[in-house]
């Protein structure tokens, strides 16, 4: 069967009446596009071949600027699905997806994304006439909207790391380019933006507040948006101060910079440790902040030890949603955890890009669970599952800047960074560790080539640097007399000059051309091999527990008035309570109805619906806490089957943060025409361990 749920309101069918030419006739759609990795034909008089229907790829003219191989077969598939979602998604905006019926300029998708985009492709002027768009779309207040462009008028006016995309992608753009003039389009915009986040700011840290996601579709634990805020907060001051400094803003670049060391020193106060690392205790948490330089540098290297031991706590897998995952990998390779990073990426197990890889992926996923051998499609509502999703796919950033060691010393690669990380020999105790790497970008000065291979002990570094430019290179090696250069001792090798000692690194700068290093030994081998396993379960499984010898701590009787009028925080719904019963009716759009409850609950929970889905529904609750909006917490979906008489459902969740407010989605897809929503409620209830608050 043809999977259409997620397709939601979009029918992406084509219907085409043949005139009944005897040569044959070609139909081509349209003023439309469609996302899509299987095709159904129907109304043949004859069964159709390969060759009936032709697939015709669009996107916007974003020409290919680099290539990406290695040892290791899914990495390369990895790269492979990473370019063809941005093919997919970048079509006159850059999209959340194609399929279904948002294909819409996503910002929080877009900032995490921009800098493997610019690795992929030629994107200046893709970006440049989008973020002219955003910029036309900066709401009254000042911020920027979780979408660009931004046609509709309904109050989401702030999303904590999507609105900062009007400030990280111009600077991105900038970086990858050399070219100003996008800093000077969007100037008075950004400084706007900024004026409206110091206002908004609370002792120089940010706040949780607006129609904010957080880290989107993590596993595990959410990351409090106040923290979430506070980085973005530091982000957006540290870049403004750059590019002030970049078209001649000096007075303000320099107040843009003491903005950053005013909240830097406010996060070290309320977020960090003594030992490095933060109070806040989720992988996202930990690497945001080394992402953001809001760590000490004296403490980096031991922020990075605590995000290794959190992930190895977590069986050695990743729990990062959209903002946590792009800089997960990059910061623990810059504070010695290296082996590690490579270790995440090759995975095969979940949550992984190779699982998805293994499980037949050919784009990236919306979420690291969109499929599971476990579950199949039937984890998550079908309606938000997405598999053309580019913010997964930010790991490529990572594999040429950091695997490969592609990197700009300035903006648009007028000097180049070039410094390889290959994995210790045998870090990797499960999979064949990546023993070479070819990679190639061409960057607005030239193309640029970084090959590293380790093998008969050795350490092989092949690079190409453009015309006009000079590269850095960071060689890994104990010494500069243990490396050759076209068979040369570095002192008689030409246009190459030794410039320093970075501990394992020997860093030497050299003029445009081809250089061939070798190093005598390959780097050391790993102490001891890396492996999964598997994390300690802390959750509830709502299919394993029986309530009866849990404590219930809330309870509504939907049928009562008065326990009904508790949930007044109604959208697009309707309740008839008639006959004895509580009937709730779809009458729009994203029906829901919410309760807030006091006292708050914190820890593993339950949560207990009676109904009866006359008509069968995806159901799903969200649970929030004080001053957090629902959108940024996790999300439990499930289909509710037809029956004759109410049943219970249960929902498992947990929270490391207070929650007191509970919404209930009963219809998560609606649609006037096909799904008039309707479903019989008795009660729901809230159930905790014995013993729990």
């Amino acid at each position: 069967r043809l999977m259409t749920e997620n397709l939601r309101k979009a029918r992406a069918t084509d219907i085409y009446i043949c005139s009944g030419k005897p040569q044959g006739e070609t139909f081509q759609p349209r003023f439309t596009f469609h996302g899509f990795q299987y095709v159904e034909v129907s109304g043949l008089t004859s069964p159709p071949t390969l060759e009936s229907v032709t697939g015709l790829v669009l996107h916007s003219d974003t020409p290919r600027v680099s290539s990406f191989s290695c040892s290791d077969s899914m990495v390369n598939r990895l790269f492979q699905n990473v370019v063809w979602t941005q093919r997919a998604n970048f079509l006159d905006l850059p999209t959340d997806c194609p399929q279904r019926d948002e294909r819409m300029g996503w910002t929080g998708d877009a900032q995490a994304y921009v800098a493997t985009a610019a690795y992929n492709a030629d994107i200046g002027a893709f970006y440049t006439k989008w973020l002219r768009e955003l910029m036309e779309s900066q709401r009254p207040s000042g911020t920027f909207p979780g979408y660009a462009p931004f046609p509709f008028q309904h109050g989401w006016d702030f999303g904590t790391a999507w609105a900062d995309a009007g400030v990280i992608c111009p600077w991105t753009i900038w970086q990858a380019y050399g070219d100003t003039r996008v800093i000077e389009a969007c100037w008075e915009p950004m400084v706007r933006f900024m004026q409206w986040r110091t206002q908004t700011s609370q002792d120089n840290l940010g706040i949780a507040h607006g129609n904010a996601w957080g880290d989107w579709l993590a596993q595990g634990a959410s990351t409090p948006l106040e923290y979430v805020d506070t980085i973005y907060f530091a982000i957006s001051a540290r870049l403004m101060s750059e590019m002030a400094a970049a078209i001649g803003h000096n007075e303000q670049s320099q107040q843009y910079a003491a903005q950053f060391e005013r909240i830097k020193s406010a996060f070290a106060t309320k977020y960090l440790n003594e030992d490095g690392s933060v109070n806040v205790n989720t992988q996202t948490a930990q690497a945001l902040a080394l992402f953001a330089d809001l760590i000490p540098a004296e403490k980096r290297e031991a922020t990075g030890r605590h995000l290794a031991a959190m992930i190895a706590a977590n069986g050695n897998h990743m729990s990062t949603g959209f903002l946590g995952t792009r800089p997960l990998l990059p910061v623990l390779s810059a504070t010695g955890q290296n082996d590690l990073a490579v270790f995440l990426l090759q995975s095969r197990e979940f949550p992984s890009w190779g699982y998805e890889i293994t499980n037949g992926a050919t784009t990236i996923w919306e979420r690291w669970d969109s499929y599971t051998k476990e579950d199949g499609f039937g984890r998550h509502n079908a309606s938000m599952n997405s598999f053309s999703h580019y913010a997964f796919g930010a790991v490529c950033e990572w594999m040429f800047r950091t695997l490969a060691g592609i990197d700009s010393g300035t903006p648009g690669y007028g000097q180049i960074i070039i410094a390889p990380h290959p994995a210790a020999p045998g870090s990797n105790g499960m999979h064949d560790p990546i023993q070479w790497v070819e990679a190639s970008y061409d960057s607005i000065r030239g193309t640029i080539a970084s090959n590293w291979k380790i093998a008969d002990g050795k350490l092989m570094l092949s690079i190409d640097v453009p015309a006009n430019t000079t590269a850095e290179v960071h060689v890994p090696a104990p010494s500069a007399q243990s490396i050759t250069e076209s068979g040369h001792p570095l002192d008689q090798a030409d246009h190459v000059r030794v410039v320093r000692q970075e501990g394992d690194r020997v860093v030497v700068s050299v003029d445009s051309g081809h250089y061939a290093f070798v190093v005598d030994r390959a780097p050391p081998a790993a102490e001891a091999p890396l492996r999964t396993s598997k994390p300690a379960d802390t959750s509830l499984n709502p299919q394993a527990l029986d309530v009866r010898k849990m404590r219930r701590v809330q309870h509504w009787d939907f049928r009562d008035a008065g326990n009904l009028a508790a949930w007044n925080q109604r959208s697009n719904l309707r309740v008839d309570q008639r006959d004895g019963k509580a009937i709730l009716v779809a009458i729009g759009p994203d029906p829901q109805v919410a309760v807030h409850f006091a006292p708050a609950i914190q820890g593993s929970f339950v949560v207990q619906l009676n109904a009866n889905p006359h008509q069968g529904a995806e159901s799903q609750f969200f649970w929030a806490g004080p001053g957090h909006g629902f959108n940024a917490q996790e999300q439990i979906k499930r289909h509710l089957n037809e029956a004759e008489q109410v049943n219970p459902y249960l929902f498992g969740g947990q929270s490391n943060q207070p929650v007191d407010r509970l919404r209930f989605d009963p219809f998560e897809s609606f649609d006037a025409a096909a799904n008039v929503g309707h479903m019989d409620v008795e009660s729901i209830s809230i159930y905790v361990p014995a013993g729990g608050q």
